[in-house]
C-alpha cells in the first residue's frame, strides 16, 4: 500500500511545473535619502529594475521648470504636504513590505509610449501580482480638493467619486487582454462609511492574465474630469511586481 501512495505522488509530482517567482522591488536602485529620479535628459528614456523596463518622457524648461510623464523612482514619504511639488512622495511610510524604493507613475494620457512595462525576458512571462498605494498628491487632493479638483463626496458626502488604474496586459504576439480594474479611491456605496481612499500598499491580483506577456499598459481615470481632461492628479504608486517565466500548476 505504501508503495502505491509513493508511486502515485512521484506521478502527480512529476506533472508540476515548479516556477520561481521574480520580484520587482526597485531595491537594486542607488538612491539618496528622500530622492528621487525623473528623466535626466529631453526625450524618451527608460530605467530598469531586474530584466524589466520602465519608460519615461522628460522635457526641460530650464530655471527649475519641468514636465515629464511615465515612470519615475522615488523613496519619498511626506503624508502632509499637499500640492503638484510634493509629486514623489507616497501617501505611505515606506515602500511595500517596509522597503525603501518605489515606483511613481504619472500618465497624462492613454500613451503607450510612457505607459507601458517591458519584460525582457524572450517568450513572455507570467504576472502574478502588483502592489499599488495612492501618491500623496492625488490622496490629498481627493481627501481635502485643491484649486482643479474636487473633493470627492463633495460637500454632503454624497458625490459617487471614484479613481482607479487600468491594467491591460500586452501579449507576445502584441495583442491586449481584456482590461482589469483597480480602484485607488471609490465613493460608490450607498452607506458612506464604505467609501474609502487608499491608504496602504495594496496586492492586486494580475493572475487572470493568463497568456504570456511582453507587457503590461496602464491608464489612470476619474470621475472628476473638466475641459482639460482628468482633474485629480493622475499619479499612482507601484512596488513589488511580482512574475514567473512558467505557470505554478498541474
Amino acid at each position: 500500500m505504501k508503495k502505491i501512495i509513493t508511486m502515485a505522488a512521484l506521478l502527480i509530482l512529476s506533472f508540476i511545473t515548479f516556477a520561481t517567482e521574480i520580484v520587482v522591488d526597485f531595491e537594486d536602485i542607488n538612491l539618496a535619502e528622500d530622492s528621487h529620479w525623473l528623466g535626466t535628459e529631453d526625450g524618451y528614456s527608460y530605467f530598469e529594475s531586474g530584466t524589466t523596463s520602465f519608460p519615461n518622457f522628460f522635457t526641460d524648461y530650464g530655471s527649475g521648470a519641468f514636465a515629464w510623464t511615465g515612470f519615475a523612482y522615488s523613496n519619498q514619504t511626506d503624508m502632509v504636504t499637499e500640492g503638484y511639488t510634493n509629486q514623489f512622495s507616497v501617501y505611505n511610510t515606506s515602500g511595500a513590505d517596509q522597503s525603501q524604493n518605489f515606483v511613481m507613475a504619472y500618465f497624462m494620457d492613454a500613451n503607450p509610449a510612457t505607459n507601458t512595462i517591458t519584460f525582457a525576458e524572450e517568450g513572455g512571462v507570467y504576472v502574478n501580482q502588483l502592489y499599488l498605494c495612492n501618491a500623496t498628491y492625488a490622496a490629498l487632493s481627493m481627501k481635502n480638493g485643491d484649486a482643479v479638483a474636487k473633493k470627492f463626496g463633495g460637500e454632503s458626502g454624497n458625490d459617487e467619486d471614484w479613481f482607479k488604474l487600468t491594467i491591460k496586459g500586452i501579449t507576445i504576439e502584441g495583442e491586449y487582454t481584456e482590461p482589469l480594474d483597480f480602484y485607488l479611491a471609490d465613493y460608490r456605496f450607498e452607506d458612506n462609511s464604505q467609501d474609502y481612499i487608499i491608504e496602504d500598499w495594496t496586492a492586486v491580483d494580475l493572475t487572470s492574465f493568463e497568456d504570456k506577456l511582453a507587457g503590461l499598459f496602464m491608464t489612470l481615470s476619474s470621475s472628476d474630469n473638466g475641459d482639460w481632461g482628468m482633474n485629480t492628479p493622475a499619479y499612482v504608486s507601484m512596488d513589488n511586481l511580482i512574475y514567473s517565466t512558467e505557470p505554478s500548476s498541474i
